[in-house]
């Protein structure tokens, strides 16, 4: 139980944190602002070309965009 206390700790440590005792995190629009399969994929993209998203979660959302496509046609 303590190496679950101290990992924690060392992990909040790493991040920072903004007073609450929360990291704090900058989130990006581009997927909320998307209003086409056009600008969602190509904000995908954006996003890993920027390096703010890892390219196994990148293939994952397009993969998950693609099945609800299929689900919904």
């Amino acid at each position: 139980m303590a190496e679950l206390v101290q990992d924690k700790e060392s992990v909040v440590a790493a991040t920072g944190s903004s007073g609450g005792g929360r990291p704090e995190v900058e989130h990006s629009r581009t997927f909320l602002e998307a209003r086409s399969e056009q600008e969602l994929l190509s904000g995908i993209r954006k996003e890993v070309e920027a390096g703010r998203l890892p390219p196994n979660l990148a293939e994952g959302m397009e993969e998950l965009y693609q099945n609800y496509r299929n689900a919904v046609n």
